[in-house]
């Protein structure tokens, strides 16, 4: 069976480059970070590509998840490939073994006589139970960018960055626990909570903290009890000083789950520990819940996550550009940055996926960012939110841009300074609007609808190879959205 990896490496790494940034653009930050950054390329075996996952759970999570949007991105580079192979170990996993015990804050797990996991909380974080092998232990990585310095505070979230930033601070608890953060997916909630267990553990490094998925907190909770493992799960899970549970909602209709998590919430709230949790709904509008639960749940605080305004989402876009002419010395052009944040219903995390998408093209086929880029990158999946646009707006914007007259505009007069400008409008006319050729062609001094047809198709060609009138189009359309 023939092998790529070692003939193409250099390919390889480079095509698994660019499938990480369409992944992070599809998943999101959390997701990506989670299963997709640790993943390794192995090889391609015929009609097949290798990875490699840290364990056995994170590649059982990866088949179960993430398998077809792996197989989409691949057969995006090799249209032929049948499968993508999970297997377990690699290079970076024996390095991540190898360091584990210079690590800080390392979760140890060893395998007793007896073969049942015993976990030393020590000063854990990010942690969670490896369900589908007994003994072992899977360390849940806090994503090393949601610190409180990196999220950006607003109306939408300001009660919620309050919150967090006391419940950090607490040496002791006071009245936030527990505390809940909800609202839609990307708005910032599991950025919160792992900033608040980062904040506590440089603060307080005595302090043992578990932060983990709802999901991996039920295949452990099924895994202790198959495997008789319940006192080692109690402990694990209830004696901690902080406690963050991600996406309560996934435990609905879970019983057996509900009950173990009711009885470790009152353990928890009994010893005066710190609880932190997200879901996508306030408690007491869970559905597959019971009223006590929601009850226990609703004698906290709750605060609502809200989503990212034009500002915020724009305030977003520009850090992350930052970044990125810092460390890649890629620049986003301002125009741009407006546009993507008029994207409507577009969260924190899908701006990000959508930087990196874009400045990834950027570098690896040299495409120049534009709007126009994004919008290929964007497909027909998104709307912008912008005004109402009329002929007349855009009439003026371009005059204005050009300095030529309106009275120009609209005369029969073919001089080149005036032409382009005539012909530019009439594409936006067509683009912006929802007018008529015949109509358009009336509002430009009663022109045949074939006129603006040519003039349409002349700037789209244009646009392909002139990058200063692709330059002046991008800012006169920024202009008429943005207002």
């Amino acid at each position: 069976m023939e092998s790529v990896a070692s003939e193409e490496g250099a390919d390889t790494d480079q095509l698994w480059c660019a499938s990480k940034a369409v992944l992070r653009h599809r998943l999101g930050e959390h997701d990506f970070e989670s299963w997709i950054e640790p993943l390794e390329f192995v090889a391609r075996r015929d009609k097949t590509v290798v990875l490699s996952a840290q364990s056995t759970y994170a590649a059982d999570w990866v088949r179960e998840y993430h398998s077809r949007s792996l197989l989409s991105v691949w057969r995006g580079h090799w249209p032929e490939i049948e499968q993508v192979q999970i297997e377990v170990g690699g290079r970076r996993a024996a390095a991540v073994a190898a360091s584990t015990s210079s690590r800080p804050y390392a979760f140890e797990a060893q395998r007793p006589s007896q073969g049942r996991a015993v976990a030393s909380l020590g000063t854990v974080v990010g942690s969670s139970v490896m369900p589908k092998a007994a003994g072992n232990l899977h360390s849940l990585k806090l994503c090393k960018d949601y610190l409180f310095d990196t999220f950006i505070e607003s109306p939408s979230n300001e009660l919620a960055f309050a919150a967090a930033r006391e419940v950090a601070a607490a040496d002791r608890v006071a009245s936030l626990s527990p505390l809940i953060f909800y609202g839609g997916s990307g708005f910032g909630k599991t950025h919160l909570m792992h900033a608040i267990c980062w904040q506590a553990k440089r603060q307080f490094p005595s302090k043992r903290i578990v932060c983990m998925q709802a999901e991996p907190f039920m295949q452990a909770f099924v895994e202790a009890i198959r495997s008789k493992g319940m006192q080692e799960f109690k402990r694990m899970v209830r004696e901690v000083d902080i406690f963050a549970l991600d996406d309560i909602q996934f435990l609905a209709g879970k019983t057996s789950t509900l009950e173990e998590f009711l009885h470790t919430i009152n353990s928890l709230m009994d010893h005066e520990k710190q609880i932190i949790l997200t879901a996508d709904k306030r408690p007491n509008d869970l559905d597959g819940i019971e009223a006590f639960l929601k009850s226990r749940l609703a004698s906290g605080l709750s605060v609502e996550v809200k989503p990212a305004d034009y500002a915020l989402r724009l305030a977003i876009l520009r850090q992350r550009a930052a970044i990125s002419a810092r460390a890649e010395g890629v620049v986003v052009p301002d125009e741009v940055l407006d546009f993507m944040a008029r994207i409507e219903n577009m969260s924190g995390r899908e701006l990000n996926g959508l930087m990196s998408n874009v400045i990834t093209q950027r570098k690896l086929v040299n495409k120049a960012i534009t709007i126009d880029l994004v919008r290929a990158t964007l497909g027909s999946s998104v709307s912008l939110k912008q005004r109402r646009v009329t002929i007349d707006q855009i009439q003026k914007a371009v005059c204005r841009h050009f300095d030529v007259s309106l009275e120009d505009i609209l005369s029969e007069r073919r001089f080149r300074k005036i032409v382009r400008p005539r012909q530019i409008a009439m594409f936006l006319a067509k683009e912006l609007t929802t007018r008529s050729l015949p109509d358009i062609g009336r509002r430009f001094g009663g022109r045949d609808h074939t006129t603006v047809i040519y003039s349409v198709r002349k700037i789209a060609e244009l646009l392909g190879k002139d990058e200063g009138l692709r330059d002046d189009v991008d800012r006169i359309r920024a202009d008429l959205t943005s207002r």
